[in-house]
């Protein structure tokens, strides 16, 4: 007996729906690597001493504060952009486990 008309629609929005989910990561993947192909991922440490160095230098907060703000084009009642926002608190929360963490050495102590 063939597939009902029925099976082969379920069939189809399967198939459609994997092709859209492999689409959304492959997006994705573009959007949260650096279009730069030189760049490179830092290591965690990496990443601590940089969070450490911008959270030390009130110029580089200022500059990254200025660019977003110019970037999205923020209106006078958000001042603050979500991303630095976002970045400072991620920042925190890793210093946070990284200091529970043993192998951790904070900047300065190395």
């Amino acid at each position: 007996m063939p597939d009902s008309p029925f099976d082969v629609l379920i069939e189809s929005f399967n198939d459609a729906k994997a092709q859209m989910q492999d689409a959304t990561k492959s997006i994705q993947a573009d959007i949260v690597r650096p279009l730069d192909p030189n760049a490179q991922t830092l290591t965690r440490q990496q990443r601590l001493v940089d969070f450490e160095d911008f959270m030390a230098n009130p110029a580089r907060r200022e500059s990254e504060f200025l660019r977003l703000r110019e970037r999205y084009n923020l209106p006078d009642d958000k001042p603050i952009p979500r991303r630095l926002v976002d970045y400072v608190v991620q920042g925190l929360k890793e210093q946070n486990r990284a200091s529970k963490d043993s192998s951790y050495t904070p900047p300065g102590l190395e």
